[in-house]
This record gives structure tokens, C-alpha cells and sequence, in this order.
């Protein structure tokens, strides 16, 4: 009984967002995905997955909001107000990136709040990975970091790849 009421306190915590279900692909679109293009001649015509050397091949997925021109929902920040917004995501096994921008709705028409005008999005790398410890005998992880230059990024307490 208290597990079923832990459970039903965890899903109190969540609200599912009408009209932002997102669709899976191995294939990028070419015209939801547009910023894939955007490299230094910024008009490519082939895809430029992310430069990171952990990329070894152009394995990724992709993911775009299944309301084609994103969906209207009711902001959190300011009830009464609505956000129109559009979300498009591509990882690779080292990289994420998130292109999502948000526009309040109003009389007049819409008023960029957040995400990038021109379209390039967030450009996330792994920095660390976490791998089990084959010397321990009990199951114990431990935090390897794959890129020392942004290992700054995990704070103080894990600023080299021997932290523990």
C-alpha cells in the first residue's frame, strides 16, 4: 500500500503536455532538422553531424514534435498566458542537441521568449561517462571523463578524470 501511494505521489509530480508528443528516426528532415546544415558556409547541402571527435559515424537520432507546427499550451511561468512552442532534437552517442523555441501568444501575434531566432540549437557533449568498476567485487560505478577541456562543467568536486 505504500509503494501504490509512493506511485501515485510520483505521477502527481508529472503533468503530460497535450499536443507534444515527439516522433523517433534514424532520418533526420530536411526541413525540421535544418539546422544539421548550418555550418561554416552555413547553406551545406549535406548534413554536418557535430565535429566532437567521439563521433564515429553518423549513427544518430532524431526526433521532431509530432503537431508539425509545434502546439499552444498555457505557460507555467504565467497562467493565463500561452506559449507556442517547437522542439526538434538530434543525439548522437556524444552529442545532444535541442532546438526549442518559445513564443507568447498574444493579441498582436507571437513574441519570441526563448530558444535561438535563427535556428541553431543548444550543442551538448558528453563529458563523462559512468562505467562499472571491473577491480570492485561489489557492483560499483564509477565516473570516467571523456573530454578533460569541460570537465570544468562538472564542478569542483569532479574537475579531473580521478575525482571519486
Amino acid at each position: 500500500q505504500q509503494q501504490q501511494q509512493q506511485q501515485k505521489t510520483e505521477h502527481k509530480m508529472f503533468q503530460k503536455l497535450q499536443g507534444c508528443d515527439v516522433a523517433w528516426s534514424t532520418s533526420h528532415s530536411t526541413t525540421r532538422h535544418s539546422y544539421l546544415y548550418h555550418t561554416s558556409n552555413y547553406n551545406s547541402t549535406t548534413p554536418s553531424p557535430p565535429s566532437s571527435s567521439s563521433v564515429k559515424d553518423n549513427t544518430a537520432y532524431h526526433a521532431v514534435m509530432k503537431a508539425v507546427n509545434g502546439t499552444i499550451l498555457e505557460s507555467q511561468m504565467m497562467p493565463g498566458s500561452y506559449v507556442h512552442i517547437q522542439d526538434e532534437i538530434s543525439f548522437w552517442e556524444n552529442d545532444f542537441w535541442l532546438n526549442d523555441r518559445g513564443y507568447v501568444v498574444g493579441k498582436y501575434g507571437e513574441e519570441f521568449v526563448y530558444g535561438n531566432r535563427e535556428g541553431v540549437p543548444y550543442k551538448m557533449t558528453r563529458v563523462a561517462l559512468f562505467e562499472m568498476d571491473e577491480k570492485e567485487e561489489e557492483e560499483c560505478w564509477r565516473r570516467r571523463v571523456v573530454r578533460e577541456d569541460l570537465a570544468w562543467t562538472l564542478g569542483d568536486a569532479f574537475f579531473s578524470s580521478n575525482a571519486e
